[in-house]
């Protein structure tokens, strides 16, 4: 009798558990999707140049940015309104085009605050009208929390002449 009383205790905590762990990964993977959204409507918003697409960008007030080519990243962007000015009308929509071959970005999932995003760009003038080169990006968006689903720090390194 004591066994069955043991077995069925210790069953009950092993059902319990394996209830915790499976809503912690639900959670985190629920937490990446929102993560990957944000990135995603920053990229689109970059893109696009376009108001409506910069708005939907889910940061935290005090967002900052850095970009540029590797070893030379300076601040574009120190907070949400400087963002959404530059992503509209700042050197990414002058210079920074649509999709190179239409091809995708692709975003991986770093850790549980930090997401990355890859793609390229026809660069040149009027928005990539006037083809100049192409641009690799490479893109790391981070959160405050792996709860949060608001971007707080970009930094963007891009590869000129690259694809």
């Amino acid at each position: 009798m004591r066994y069955t009383i043991f077995l069925v205790v210790i069953s009950f905590a092993c059902l319990l558990q394996t209830y915790a762990i499976s809503t912690s990964r639900s959670e985190n993977a629920n937490n990446d999707e929102c993560h990957i959204e944000g990135a995603a409507k920053y990229v689109r918003a970059v893109i696009t140049h376009r108001k409506a697409d910069a708005e939907a960008i889910p940061t935290t007030q005090n967002v900052h940015r850095i970009e540029g080519p590797p070893g030379f990243l300076i601040t574009t962007a120190f907070d949400r309104n400087s963002l959404l000015l530059s992503s509209v009308a700042g050197p990414q929509a002058i210079l920074g085009g649509p999709l190179y071959e239409n091809k995708q970005p692709i975003y991986t999932v770093i850790n549980s605050t930090t997401v990355q995003a890859n793609y390229t760009i026809t660069a040149g003038l009027l928005n990539g009208t006037l083809p100049l080169t192409t641009a690799k990006i490479e893109e790391y968006f981070t959160f405050p929390s792996s709860q949060s689903c608001l971007i707080d720090f970009i930094e963007a390194i891009f590869y000129i002449g690259q694809k």
